[in-house]
């Protein structure tokens, strides 16, 4: 089952401020490439291309027993 949560920013400033994905977006464990790009200001484009790719390692989740 897909429980992909978001939510966001962490400030009171509707334009800034982290925004966070939580669920299970993977398949499988490994090195993952994540781009973000900023379309829109409000509802201006920015006049230059705005963009940033994130490296992140993914392992599975650890199971706790009681």
């Amino acid at each position: 089952m897909n429980r992909t949560a978001v939510y966001g920013p962490d400030v009171t400033d509707p334009i800034t401020g982290t925004y966070h994905v939580m669920g299970n977006l993977f398949e499988t464990s490994g090195e993952y490439t994540i781009r973000v790009e900023v379309v829109a200001i409000g509802n201006t484009a920015p006049t230059e291309r705005i963009a940033d790719e994130f490296k992140m390692q993914v392992t599975s989740e650890p199971s706790f027993s009681a």
